[in-house]
């Protein structure tokens, strides 16, 4: 795929993106040390997991760890031998409600001091978060779309939105409908992911939708869904004509994705990918708390190697991240080749 920088604009205030290959906020893996992981790994933009925008009005407890953007050193010899990047990449915090008085508010408010860029959830299909009208229930209410992204722009932020194309099969596409709303309310860039509500995360991935989303409007489209290999960008690329791609799970899988997609080389040692995880997440989180979530990232980092089903049942009988780390020591040989 072509490799670009993106520039995102909301009057005077501008970032530029250095490449266009991001991290999709997913809801308990996009904590800061994946994402950290992820900008290491060469992505240009990482969303958080997404926020609820009345949470942070009410002092979430939550609000502070999801929204932590900073702190610790970045390992960063895979980016110097990037000419464009040199640098980890930007984030941009994931907001989701259906109040846009909310929305502004957020916007506005300490959590996101820090940020120049929000991103509008319209896609999620979770039934919490449908029911409440947040979400990709705002699929059916294209108003209410229009003056929640209207909200986040009169904040000053740079605002992108995620929508999905619709909510079933059996119900209208709205890609086109919300791509419009978005540029013509201030949005600085679109997100499609490539399926209906419905669909949740299996499926295939409608080309076309995204392809017309493109065609409909000045600002960068992003293409998302079911991106887990180099070719698999390719492909999406070329059938969509976006500007960009996310990866969600495929990153989940396998974060050395966005070096591989960038050309970059990199040690792809899955050992040393979890240890370095394991740190990352220990400079936030207790130990207990640790190693109960590396859990999930686990099966997804072994995915398709000889005996992984059983070394991940080893892994998760485990009390402590010393012990996981002392299992995969004792098991699997870590090497310094890069």
């Amino acid at each position: 795929m072509q490799i670009n920088e993106i520039t995102l604009k909301n009057g005077s205030n501008s970032v530029i993106i250095k490449n266009n290959v991001f991290l999709a906020p997913m809801a308990g893996y996009t904590d800061y040390a994946f994402r950290r992981i992820c900008l290491e790994a060469g992505a240009g933009l990482c969303f958080t997991e997404l926020t609820s925008a009345k949470g942070m009005l009410y002092d979430s407890p939550n609000t502070v760890s999801l929204l932590k953007k900073s702190g610790g050193n970045f390992d960063c010899d895979v980016l110097k031998n990037d000419p464009v990047m040199k640098e980890p990449g930007l984030t941009s915090a994931q907001l989701f409600g259906s109040d846009p008085d909310d929305i502004y508010n957020a916007c506005m408010g300490k959590y996101l001091t820090d940020y120049d860029l929000v991103d509008i959830n319209m896609g999620c299909p979770v039934p919490k978060v449908y029911k409440n009208g947040e979400g990709s229930a705002l699929l059916k209410d294209v108003l209410t779309a229009e003056k929640i992204v209207k909200a986040a722009v009169k904040s000053g932020k740079i605002v992108s939105v995620k929508i999905r194309i619709g909510l079933s099969e059996n119900s209208p596409y709205v890609t086109e409908e919300f791509a419009k709303m978005t540029e013509a309310s201030g949005g600085a860039m679109l997100t499609v992911h490539g399926r209906t509500r419905d669909k949740y995360y299996s499926g295939e991935v409608n080309f076309k939708e995204i392809e017309k989303a493109k065609n409909a409007v000045g600002i960068p489209v992003i293409a998302n869904g079911g991106i887990f290999t180099v070719p698999g960008a390719d492909e999406i690329m070329s059938k969509t004509g976006a500007d960009g791609v996310m990866l969600a799970r495929g990153a989940v899988a396998n974060p050395f994705l966005f070096s591989s997609l960038l050309g970059l080389k990199r040690d792809e040692d899955r050992v040393k990918l979890i240890f370095k995880h394991i740190d990352y997440m220990k400079e936030d989180f207790s130990d207990k708390y640790v190693t109960l979530n590396i859990r999930k990232f686990l099966g997804p980092y072994f995915s398709g190697r000889r005996n992984a089903s059983k070394l991940c049942k080893e892994l998760y009988a485990l009390n402590s991240t010393d012990e996981i780390k002392e299992t995969l020591v004792d098991t699997i040989h870590i090497t310094d080749e890069v």
